[in-house]
């Protein structure tokens, strides 16, 4: 057989006969992903149905030092203390920002700016020089932003330069926790938030709802049109699409298609993305790929190839002809990070595929750091191995890690760090990090990361594996089902979009689609079916694959079902995931 895309093929069990019985309303394919996702009572199966944003989100104050939260700010509100708002520069940090400023403005703080750093200048989190402005400024009330749970140092500076900070942060404590009684992280030791994955901007909307929820002069809803944010943000951190975050990104979603700030009007126009809404049912065409693949890309472009200031200036602004101005700059960023990004890919691919190894570990002078995180992702998913990607510059390497079920990067960065006495600082998640070091001992981090690899993968089949939901039958693709499954949206981690397996289809039609020829169309019918039922498929980069494929070709498909709306029409449609030609 010839793979598509090279990964292993692992298909989920059906649902037990005694499972299916308890709820014959639901067809077999729907209680299938359900038991998949352990969802296996009536309760929970109502709630993931049908979140209500009244009932299913959590009361903000059982976060840890909420009510400590509240209290600093009012105070800061009351006194007329000079408050600067310090968020990350990507799409999660740009929109907790944008939640603060939005509710701190609205309860009355009027001596209020946003300080984002400069991506590749000043890197991660709060930084001695920003400190240094900040505190020239006559600011007495500094408040994180997905950053801030790993800055000890620069806490400290702060103080010391009579300065208060109090930090809202989603990633791991590593260590000892910077020097404030004041820290809003549900990762925190002691904090019994029931919901621990919140984003950034999750947390930040968590402040902005017991704030309101404290002053009680706010509009009644306000706090839901801060949904768009919290969407994008949950989106583009790759949040798990479970619990909280599933009903904060429904709701979010359609707060986004009606598009009430001119930014992101804009910019969906700029990304040809055409929002559709049912105010009945409270349902848009929106979902988490277009977000995730449109508009994501977009607002982070800013950051790696100019400034964060940017996306922000455009969810900020008010005016239409400003914000079209704005969108279009963006874009054009963003179509510049896709060249240098391409560039770069196949330079590191050259490098690691000549000397392949347990880690994926490169550098270079010319490599801009505002890329990195995207050259880590995609060396680590074609390759499935850990990558450590960094830019090398005065001394200093700085970087970032993406890592693979069998390896977390945090933790083999905390165990290097034990041993390699020059860190500047490291962090992030499981499967996602950054790091700065100095130069003179990055063979050692090489080195003593290999050394966790071997160990980790020993006795491991580091190849990728395709996990799919159902094998299922020419019969079950059809409208009903379609429907079904779309109700398992909004998708995203720990909550996939479900994908499915057909054997034994027949190719009728091929046809090379796209720019350059890249994409590959189809026309499959089952063999030895007697309907004879045609199915129209659609693989995105699978280009190659149609020189492997003969007349009447047997293949075994796995894909996605979607409704295909081109040119008005609406039929069904297989997008392909993988294939294999038998």
């Amino acid at each position: 057989m010839i793979n598509g895309i090279g990964k292993k093929w692992k298909l989920k069990s059906s649902a037990p006969e005694d499972f299916l019985a308890e709820w014959p309303e639901y067809s077999p394919l729907v209680m299938t992903l359900l038991r998949h996702r352990n969802i296996l009572t009536q309760e929970a199966v109502d709630k993931f149905f049908n979140p209500e944003y009244s009932l299913d989100l959590y009361d903000p104050y059982l976060l840890k030092n909420m009510d400590k939260m509240v209290k600093r700010l009012q105070k800061a509100i009351n006194d007329e203390e000079k408050v600067v708002v310090y968020g990350d520069y990507d799409a999660d940090g740009v929109s907790g920002a944008m939640i603060l400023e939005i509710v701190l403005r609205e309860a009355g703080c009027k001596n209020l700016s946003v300080y984002i750093p400069d991506r590749s200048r000043e890197g991660y989190g709060l930084n001695e020089k920003a400190v240094e402005e900040i505190s020239k400024g006559g600011n007495q009330l500094i408040i994180t932003v997905d950053c801030g749970i790993t800055d000890c140092k620069e806490t400290k500076m702060a103080q010391d330069l009579g300065m208060e900070v109090v930090i809202t942060d989603h990633h791991l404590p590593l260590g000892d926790l910077p020097p404030t009684k004041i820290i809003v992280d549900p990762w925190q030791k002691g904090d019994k938030y029931p919901f621990k994955s919140l984003s950034g901007a999750g947390v930040a909307f968590k402040v902005a709802q017991a704030l309101i929820k404290k002053i009680g002069n706010f509009q009644i809803g306000f706090d839901k049109w801060l949904l768009d944010l919290v969407a994008l943000s949950t989106i583009a951190d790759y949040m798990p699409m479970v619990d909280e975050n599933r009903t904060l990104v429904k709701y979010g979603l359609f707060v986004l298609a009606q598009a009430r700030r001119p930014g992101i009007k804009a910019l969906m126009k700029v990304s040809r993305v055409e929002p559709e809404m049912d105010r009945v049912n409270l349902a848009t065409n929106l979902d988490t790929r277009t977000i995730a693949f449109t508009l994501v890309p977009r607002i982070n472009a800013a950051s790696r190839m100019d400034h964060a200031n940017t996306s922000y200036d455009l969810l900020k602004i008010e005016d239409m002809e400003q914000a079209r101005v704005l969108a279009k700059k963006i874009d054009g960023l963003n179509r510049n990070r896709q060249k240098r990004v391409e560039e770069i890919m196949q330079e590191a691919d050259a490098r690691y595929s000549a000397n392949p190894k347990e880690i994926i570990f490169a550098g270079d002078e010319s490599w801009p750091k505002g890329l990195l995180g995207l050259i880590a992702s995609k060396l680590s998913e074609k390759y499935y191995r850990p990558a450590f990607i960094f830019n090398i510059e005065n001394g200093t390497s700085k970087g970032s890690a993406r890592g693979v079920e069998e390896f977390n990067v945090v933790s083999a960065m905390t165990e290097c760090a034990k041993v390699i006495k020059v860190f500047n600082e490291y962090g992030g998640h499981a499967k996602a990090g950054g790091f700065s070091i100095k130069s003179e001992g990055i063979k050692d981090f090489e080195e003593c990361l290999s050394s966790i690899a071997r160990r980790e993968f020993v006795g491991k089949d580091l190849s990728p594996s395709l996990e799919i939901d159902a094998k299922i039958t020419p019969q079950e693709i059809n409208w009903d089902n379609l429907e079904s499954i779309q109700k398992f949206a909004p998708f995203g981690p720990e909550n996939l979009e479900p994908i499915f397996l057909m054997e034994n289809l027949v190719v009728k039609e091929k046809k090379l689609v796209g720019k350059n020829n890249q994409h590959l169309r189809l026309s499959l019918s089952q063999k030895n079916n007697l309907q004879n039922k045609v199915f129209k498929a659609i693989g995105f980069g699978f280009g190659d694959v149609f020189n492997k494929l003969l007349d009447e070709s047997l293949v075994d498909l796995v894909f996605y079902i979607e409704a295909d709306t081109w040119n008005g029409a609406r039929a069904l449609q297989l997008k392909i995931v993988d294939i294999k030609i038998k």
